[in-house]
C-alpha cells in the first residue's frame, strides 16, 4: 500500500534539512522524499496542509511506575521521594497504578513519542505490569527483587545508584548480562560517577553533579548520556553541565524521568533544555537541532531501536503538525512553540508488529 503525505515541510535526514515537498510511504517504509507537489499516481494522498513532518520523539529515560502520584511529595528531598523507602512507592501501590501507567503512555503518544526506556521497579512482577499496557516500542530495564534473574523478562538492568547493590550482588547480576542493556543513574544527587563507570554501563543518566574528573572519564570513554534537566530542576538537585556535555563526543539523549515529578512530555523537555542552555551560558547561538536530535534519533541509537530519521529506507515513524503560520524556522517551531494539540497525526509502525 502506498500513501503520500503531500504539501509539507519535511525535516529530512540527520541535519533536519527543511524540504518543501512530500513523503511517500510504501508498506510502512519511506520510499521517497521529494520537493514540490507529488505528481504520481496510485497512492492515497494526505494533504499535510503545510504542516511539519519530523521524526517522532524518544523518551530515553522515564519512570512510569509512579504515574498515579503526580507531584506526590513535591516539597520533600529527592531521597524522601524516590529512594528505596521513598513516597513514590505509594504511587506504585495505588489501586489504579496500572491504569495510570496506561494513561501516561497514551499522553506520550499523543505528544508524538513513539519509543521509550523505562527504569522499571518491582522486579519481574513490575515488568509484567508495564508490558500489559505497553503501546509502543520500548526498552524496559528492570531491577531484580531478591535473587530474580530479570534479564529473562526484560531488555536489561536499570540501576538506581551504584550503592543500590553490594559489589558481590552486582557482579553476580552482570554475569548474566548476555549482551543486554545495562544503564545507571550517575551523579544525580552526588558525584558517584567514577564508581558507576566500573560496571561498564551502556549509557548513564543525569550527570547532574558530575565534577570535571567524572565528566572527563565519561567523555573519554564516549559513554552515551541521557539528560533529564526538568527532573533535576524539579527535584532540586542542580543542573548538569549542559555545555560540556553537548560539546563532547558522547551520544546525547533526553528523557522526562519520574512521572511523579514531570509530565512525560518531550516537547516541554526540549523547550526547557534549549532555553536553559542559552540562559546559563549566555549563548544565543546554541543550535536547536542539537536538542531535537537528542529528543528523537539519538535516543533510538542509544537504545538500539530502529533509526527513525526521515530518509528513504527507514520505517515511517514521524509526526505531522498543524501548519505553523509565521514560523520562520521549523526546527525552532518544534523545539519551543508547538504543544501536543498542534500534532495532528502520529505515523508509526503498529505495536506490537
Amino acid at each position: 500500500m502506498r500513501c503520500v503525505f503531500d504539501n509539507a515541510t519535511v525535516l529530512y535526514g540527520e541535519g533536519f534539512v527543511a524540504v518543501q515537498g512530500y513523503v511517500v510511504i510504501e508498506d510502512g517504509v519511506i520510499n521517497e522524499v521529494g520537493t514540490g507537489g507529488y505528481s504520481g499516481r496510485g497512492a492515497d494522498i494526505v494533504d499535510a496542509g503545510g504542516g511539519i513532518i519530523a521524526p517522532c520523539f524518544t523518551n530515553s529515560h522515564v519512570h512510569l511506575g509512579d504515574s498515579a502520584g503526580a507531584d506526590l511529595g513535591a516539597y520533600l528531598s529527592i531521597g524522601e521521594r524516590v529512594a528505596k523507602s521513598g513516597v513514590k512507592y505509594e504511587a506504585h501501590n495505588h489501586p489504579d497504578a496500572v491504569d495510570a501507567i496506561a494513561a501516561s503512555l497514551d499522553l506520550m503518544r499523543q505528544g508524538g513519542t513513539t519509543a521509550f526506556c523505562d527504569f522499571r521497579e518491582g522486579g519481574v512482577e513490575g515488568i509484567g505490569l508495564l508490558k500489559s499496557v505497553q503501546n509502543m516500542p520500548g526498552r524496559i530495564l528492570g531491577r531484580p527483587l531478591d535473587d530474580e534473574d530479570i534479564f529473562n523478562y526484560c531488555d536489561g538492568l536499570g540501576i538506581s545508584t551504584i550503592k543500590e547493590y553490594s559489589g558481590e550482588k552486582l557482579e553476580k547480576m552482570l554475569e548474566n548480562r548476555g549482551g543486554k542493556l545495562v544503564a545507571i543513574h550517575a551523579g544525580e544527587a552526588r558525584d558517584d560517577v567514577l564508581d558507576a563507570m566500573k560496571i561498564d554501563p551502556d549509557f548513564v543518566v543525569h550527570l547532574t553533579n558530575a565534577g570535571p574528573q567524572s565528566l572527563r572519564e565519561v567523555f573519554e570513554r564516549k559513554i552515551p548520556v541521557v539528560l533529564c534537566p526538568r527532573a533535576n530542576a524539579s527535584f532540586g538537585v542542580g543542573i548538569p553541565d549542559l555545555k560540556a556535555i553537548f560539546e563532547s563526543d558522547c551520544l546525547i539523549g533526553l528523557g522526562t524521568d519520574n512521572v511523579m515529578a514531570n509530565p512525560p512530555n518531550m516537547l516541554r523537555e526540549m523547550e526547557f533544555t534549549w532555553k536553559l542552555y542559552r540562559g546559563l551560558y549566555k549563548d544565543p547561538g546554541f543550535d536547536a537541532r542539537m536538542v531535537l536530535r537528542a529528543a528523537t534519533v539519538n535516543g533510538r541509537r542509544i537504545l538500539g531501536l530502529p533509526d527513525n530519521t526521515i530518509k528513504e529506507g527507514n520505517q515511517a515513524d514521524f509526526i505531522v503538525t498543524k501548519p505553523m503560520e509565521y514560523a520562520v524556522d521549523p526546527v525552532l517551531a518544534l523545539v519551543h512553540r508547538i504543544g501536543p494539540s498542534d500534532i495532528k497525526e502520529v505515523v508509526s509502525p503498529p505495536y506490537p508488529s
